[in-house]
């Protein structure tokens, strides 16, 4: 299975496990340093995928946001510097990624992790926490929803069946012997994540 094809299958069953109660939109700009004027030539990160919930909690409340960072194996996670900025961009912030490429422990506390099990549906490890947001964050995702936020809900027939396929390719390729995505003791205690951690 192609990276290309692991991270749309990633993406497909967050939207097939989270989409009935949220808006969920792809590729969503925020700037890297956020203003309260719309700049669109300001330098942007992309967040891989934001879920909004479809109904206040009460009244008087924003929507809730979650930023979800999807990652298709343990380099993929070790290699990316960029992620700790998407802390404070949304309410929570939660990794996706294939079952044993991210250690719990390699993440900061109230950062969330879902893993793609062998059998294709996502289970979650670690729950996230609530963030800290400040306004000027708060107004500069809702203009990178705005703006070019892909939005879509449930999954449609013919995306269920492309996600029906490429679970079944996935569960087909998961072979005895595919230890190289699986965290070793000495890879937790070798990452750059986990020494942040200890710091």
């Amino acid at each position: 299975m192609s990276h290309a094809e692991l991270v749309e299958l990633l993406y497909l069953a967050i939207r097939f496990q989270w989409g009935a109660r949220n808006r969920v939109y792809r590729e969503v700009s925020i700037r890297q340093t956020p203003t309260m004027i719309p700049q669109a030539w300001a330098p942007v990160y992309y967040l891989d995928v934001v879920t909004m919930e479809c109904q206040r909690r009460s009244g008087c409340e924003p929507f809730r946001t979650k930023a979800w960072e999807i990652k298709s194996c343990r380099a993929d996670f070790l290699t990316d510097t960029k992620w700790p900025n998407y802390i404070g961009r949304a309410d929570s912030l939660c990794f996706a990624a294939p079952q044993g490429s991210i250690h719990p422990k390699e993440l900061p506390s109230g950062i969330g992790l879902v893993e793609l099990m062998p059998q294709g549906y996502m289970q979650v490890v670690k729950y996230c926490s609530p963030q800290e947001m400040s306004d000027v964050a708060r107004y500069d995702l809702m203009y990178g929803l705005a703006i070019n936020g892909h939005t879509s809900g449930y999954l449609g027939d013919n995306e269920y069946e492309e996600y029906s396929d490429l679970r079944s390719r996935y569960r087909d390729g998961l072979l005895p012997g595919r230890a190289d995505v699986v965290v070793t003791p000495d890879e937790l205690a070798a990452s750059p994540a986990w020494r942040r951690q200890g710091e």
